[in-house]
C-alpha cells in the first residue's frame, strides 16, 4: 500500500503454524510467539459492566453457546435434559441465535463449554466467570490455554474430565447446592487474573511501538 501502514496480527484462536513474516501480533492465547516478533501477550476486553455477578439466575438452568455444537460433547449435555433445564444456543444448534448474549450467560446457573480443542482466548469462559457463573468444561483440554488460568475445578468450575454422566450429575447436584460460594470465587478469581485497566495501556505502549 503506498501509505506503508503497520500491520498488527490479532491471535486470539490456536494457530501454532502462525505466519512468521508477521512484525506485530497481539496474542491472547498461550501460544509462544518468535522473540525477533513485536508482540504483546493480553486480554482482549470486553463491556464488564454487562457481566457484574448478582445472584439473580434461573434455577437449574445451564446454558451453551459453541456454535454447532453437535461437533463437541452435545450427547452428554442432552443426558442432563431430564434433570436440568438445558439451552443449546448458537448457530447451527436447538435454540439458535442470540443477540446480547450477556442476558443469556446471567440468567443461567452454569455455562456448558465441553468444547473440543478448548479456546485460544476463550470470550464465553472469560464472560462466564466475569459473571460469576460456574462453568462445565474439559478441564484437562484447557489446562495450558488462556482460560485454564481462571479454573478450579469442584470451586469455580465443574471439570468433565474422565467423569460418567452418573458422576457428573452427583456432582451438578453438590455444585447446585454450593452455587453462591462457586459464583463468588469464579468472579473474584476473573478480578483478581484480568484488569482491563492495566491492558489498556500495555496496548497504548505496544502500539506506538509498532514496527
Amino acid at each position: 500500500h503506498p501509505s506503508h501502514p503497520k500491520v498488527i496480527l490479532q491471535m486470539g484462536n490456536n494457530w501454532f503454524d502462525y505466519p512468521k513474516e508477521c512484525k506485530n501480533i497481539l496474542n491472547s492465547t498461550t501460544v509462544p510467539i518468535n522473540v525477533d516478533i513485536h508482540s504483546l501477550n493480553y486480554y482482549p476486553e470486553f463491556d464488564i459492566n454487562k457481566f457484574k455477578n448478582d445472584n439473580i439466575h434461573d434455577e437449574r438452568l445451564i446454558s451453551n453457546f459453541i456454535h454447532f455444537n453437535s461437533s463437541h460433547c452435545r450427547d452428554l449435555l442432552f443426558e442432563l435434559d431430564n434433570h436440568w433445564k438445558v439451552k443449546e444456543y448458537g448457530a447451527g444448534n436447538r435454540d439458535g441465535l442470540v443477540n446480547d448474549i450477556h442476558k443469556y450467560i446471567i440468567d443461567s446457573e452454569f455455562i456448558w463449554h465441553c468444547k473440543k480443542g478448548g479456546d485460544g482466548y476463550g470470550f464465553v469462559i472469560h464472560q462466564a466467570f466475569a459473571a460469576g457463573r460456574p462453568v462445565i468444561v474439559d478441564c484437562d483440554i484447557y489446562k495450558n490455554q488462556t482460560a485454564g488460568r481462571l479454573m478450579n475445578p469442584s470451586v469455580n468450575c465443574i471439570d468433565i474430565s474422565n467423569k460418567s454422566i452418573s458422576e457428573l450429575k452427583v456432582e451438578l447436584e453438590i455444585a447446585h447446592d454450593q452455587w453462591g460460594l462457586m459464583s463468588l470465587d469464579a468472579s473474584k478469581t476473573f478480578n483478581n487474573i484480568v484488569n482491563f485497566d492495566i491492558q489498556s495501556e500495555n496496548v497504548k505502549v505496544f502500539m506506538e511501538e509498532l514496527i
